[in-house]
């Protein structure tokens, strides 16, 4: 998922802003300018965070009001894609977020 941030004051060295979602995430700068940030976010779970930036040498962005992003849980891929009546099967869910799911299927007429 990619997050873009206006504002100002922002380094045009990419690897020298360093933005962070919630406590322990972390978003991957593609392109900066000194008024823009683009980034990716990295792994993590589905939900609402805090987002900030802190920029080298000049220390933690502030805002007059706090900011989120929104990273959402999807499903990329569903293996198997069929089964027998009456089998047991084990369904691997995998989502963009690299969480996985293990369901049990089971046929039953």
């Amino acid at each position: 998922m990619t997050l873009t941030i206006t504002g100002t004051g922002f380094s045009t060295t990419g690897t020298s802003n360093n933005v962070t979602i919630g406590t322990t995430g972390s978003c991957t700068v593609i392109a900066a300018t000194t008024t823009s940030i683009t980034c990716t976010i990295s792994n993590g779970p589905s939900g609402t965070y805090a987002v900030g930036v802190n920029v080298d040498g000049l220390g933690l962005a502030s805002a007059s009001g706090s900011f989120t992003a929104t990273i959402p849980l999807q499903i990329t891929s569903i293996s198997p894609t069929q089964g027998g009546a009456g089998e047991q099967r084990k369904s691997l869910f995998k989502t963009k977020n690299y969480f996985l799911f293990i369901i049990q299927v089971e046929a039953t007429y």
